[in-house]
């Protein structure tokens, strides 16, 4: 399992994933009004198709890129009142279940998805993803967890496990640089 995440993050990071995820932001950037509904419609029938789907047969990469598409166009998407709502429903039905899905790669793009909307919820989620036995999915979200601090109200689910919080992040650092020790070997 733990191969997986490590391979997506390989694959998340190289040069093709970014190229694509760059020509869906100028597209929608610069063609919005004629790019914009037909990539949704493609993006959602790739999700309903992946809950409509048993579970032995589902498509998780499919699944995950439709994720990070959706993760790289939500400010866009935020702006637009009509788009916001169905955002927040996606976030509900398709991102919120990935936090406990067996696959590590999309434990960890559920971290990188949210966009603080159901804010207690998703904290505690993300708290639990923190433990997660994936080291690419506890960087994850640590690195979620750092943008939901700032969100309004956040103090008050995070104040009282804030020493927890704390443990957890150290034991993460620990984790990191034993693996940056057997790799340096």
């Amino acid at each position: 399992m733990g191969a997986n995440v490590n391979k997506f993050h390989t694959v998340l990071h190289s040069n093709t994933s970014f190229a694509a995820i760059k020509l869906v932001n100028s597209a929608v950037k610069w063609r919005g009004q004629d790019t914009m509904q037909p990539l949704l419609g493609f993006l959602t029938e790739i999700l309903q198709r992946y809950n409509s789907t048993d579970e032995t047969n589902r498509n998780h990469v499919e699944k995950d890129c439709a994720l990070l598409t959706f993760g790289s166009i939500s400010e866009t998407l935020l702006k637009k009142k009509k788009f916001a709502a169905e955002l927040e429903g996606m976030m509900v039905t398709s991102v919120f279940p990935d936090f406990n899905s067996p696959v590590g790669f999309l434990r960890c793009r559920a971290c990188w998805s949210d966009d603080g909307t159901h804010l207690q919820g998703l904290i505690q989620m993300v708290l639990q993803r923190l433990s997660d036995p994936a080291l690419p999915v506890q960087i994850e979200a640590s690195k979620a967890l750092r943008y939901l601090i700032e969100v309004d109200g956040a103090e008050i689910t995070l104040l009282p496990v804030l020493p927890q919080i704390l443990s957890e992040y150290f034991r993460i650092m620990n984790e990191i640089g034993k693996k940056l020790q057997r790799i340096q070997r």
